[in-house]
């Protein structure tokens, strides 16, 4: 699944995003960075929920850096 920058400002425009079981399916390294990117440029302007089944100390299966 991907993304272009019609579809990041829609869902920019929503004073709250809800990203529910995240984790559930592994998505590839290309679609995590435009995951990462964008949750990076609301930081501190609009609110994230993010739940996940998987505990905290598992995230780096989520958000990879290798």
């Amino acid at each position: 699944m991907t993304f272009d920058s019609k579809e990041l400002a829609t869902l920019d425009g929503f004073d709250a995003l809800l990203l529910d079981d995240i984790g559930y399916v592994q998505q590839n390294r290309e679609e995590m960075e435009v995951l990462f990117t964008f949750l990076s440029e609301r930081y501190e302007r609009k609110t994230v929920i993010i739940t996940s089944n998987l505990v905290f100390s598992e995230w780096d299966r989520i958000f990879r850096t290798r």
